[in-house]
């Protein structure tokens, strides 16, 4: 069996790309009001890959980091767009 490609993704106007390897960690839907707020959908559709899994194809300087307020992530957005690029996660678990 062969192993699958990898998958690249941006924000909304493309001005941040990213790739990521497999295999993922997990994948899981957020339903939180956080997660829909950030979506503007009823839910999140979140992948879970190791740091080292993960590589900038272009913005990287774009990308503004900020924490959120009493959760173990960090959510990244361009800066151009504002449109939700990425989020890392502290080792610690928690609910969404």
């Amino acid at each position: 069996m062969s192993t699958p490609p990898n998958a690249t993704g941006s924000c909304l106007c493309g001005a941040v790309r990213f790739e990521i390897a497999p295999p993922s960690v997990a994948f899981r839907y957020c339903h939180c009001s956080r997660c829909q707020k950030v979506t503007g959908a009823a839910h999140a559709a979140n992948l879970f890959v190791p740091m080292g899994q993960f590589k900038w194809l272009a913005g990287e300087s774009l990308a503004k980091r900020f924490n959120l307020p009493g959760a173990s992530d960090s959510q990244s957005a361009s800066a151009a767009s504002a449109a939700p690029a990425y989020r890392t996660r502290s080792p610690a678990p928690r609910t969404c």
